[in-house]
């Protein structure tokens, strides 16, 4: 294995979400991984990548990669699609077995028709013919690396908001599900068959809890911590309750006034 070592270095540091609630951890250095048997072919990539501040690791083989490679890549893998030993297609399906989801490059110099079908079945981002154009690899590089930013990110937030969901009482849960579903504290009360006084002060302490957010800031929580379905299945309320004209979902725009 060679390593590149990148011009540029990118710290981790902490950045806030939209929300306000969660603080989630920026990705670190991008990291491109090529697979390919042909020496030549992983240098001039190599010095292609080196000046968007890119770290390189090139391997030989699958078996090279498996034994060696540091996972998860937080970046791409360029993958010869013809390998000595385990294909690169291989390669990839045993990734994706493993739950590595990694956006795969393939690139080769003798693909046929089948091989590329099966590339874009297995979902590769693009495939490659030797010899390709150095500002097409390095698009697809830069495209592949947005999207595993992307990913990563969805991940991060989808354990995190778990984290702050999972954290609440059964009760609390209760009255947040209500309420992203735009329950105001009479139908809480009506649905969860107790005084308003009581939903209230459940709904009080869940603010607290999630750091003094307004309703409309914990829906994409509720929903990136994958709950909404969970939230959905909760009781309406009688339809013989007498509303007095309120609109379940005016209330979102109120709670702040409210307390």
């Amino acid at each position: 294995m060679s390593t590149f070592p990148p011009l540029r270095a990118i710290d981790t540091m902490q950045a806030k979400t939209d929300d306000g609630l969660l603080e989630m951890p920026n990705p670190s250095t991008r990291r491109v991984v090529v697979v390919d048997d042909d020496a030549a072919v992983s240098r001039a990539i190599v010095s292609a990548l080196a000046p968007a501040g890119i770290e390189v690791e090139t391997y030989l083989s699958a078996e090279d990669f498996l034994v060696n490679c540091r996972r998860p890549i937080h970046g791409c893998l360029v993958l010869d699609i013809k390998l000595p030993g385990d294909s690169g297609l291989k390669l990839q399906q045993r990734l994706l077995a493993d739950g590595d989801h990694v956006p795969v490059i393939f690139i080769s110099g003798h693909s046929d028709v089948s091989m590329t079908v099966q590339a874009w079945q297995t979902g590769a981002m693009t495939l490659l013919e030797k010899p390709f154009r150095i500002e097409k690899l390095i698009s697809e590089v830069e495209r592949a690396c947005r999207l595993s930013e992307e990913r990563r990110e969805h991940k991060q937030r989808h354990i995190l908001c778990r984290r702050k969901i999972d954290a609440l009482t059964i009760r609390e849960r209760e009255v947040l599900f209500l309420l992203v579903r735009g329950f105001s504290n009479k139908q809480m009360a009506v649905a969860l068959n107790r005084s308003t006084r009581t939903t209230d002060d459940r709904r009080r302490r869940l603010k607290r809890k999630l750091a003094g957010a307004s309703v409309p800031k914990t829906v994409p929580v509720v929903a990136a911590a994958g709950y909404m379905t969970e939230a959905r299945r909760w009781p309406t309320i009688d339809s013989t309750y007498d509303l007095e004209g309120e609109s379940s979902l005016s209330d979102l725009d109120d709670i702040e006034e409210e307390e």
